[in-house]
């Protein structure tokens, strides 16, 4: 490479290979400028919390007359009471059995 074309690849860099560009700047003394430095971002991963569910409220029954009430009740009612008191196997009881464990 002659240095007049050492010149016209200095140039223009972007029409010649990287070693050609090279071989032109240390023929002619010119520093070879670094190329730019592009910083990429990393990705940004935003996590939102699940929503928290509703709380089960059960309302307890008064003391007083606390058995006529829960006579009245239907045996759907009773059961739904007694699982939320912890008792199992409520889907197989009966009617009595319920308010027993519930009076």
């Amino acid at each position: 490479m002659n240095k007049r074309l050492a010149k016209k690849v200095v140039g223009s860099p972007s029409r010649y290979s990287r070693a050609q560009v090279a071989l032109a700047h240390r023929m002619l003394r010119i520093p070879m400028e670094a190329p730019p430095v592009v910083e990429v971002a990393a990705p940004v991963v935003v996590v939102e919390p699940e929503p928290e569910p509703a709380p089960v409220v059960v309302a307890a029954a008064p003391e007083e007359d606390a058995a006529e009430d829960l006579s009245e009740l239907k045996v759907s009612e009773l059961r739904r009471m007694a699982k939320a008191r912890g008792a199992a196997g409520v889907s197989k009881m009966k009617k009595a059995e319920l308010l027993d464990f519930l009076g």
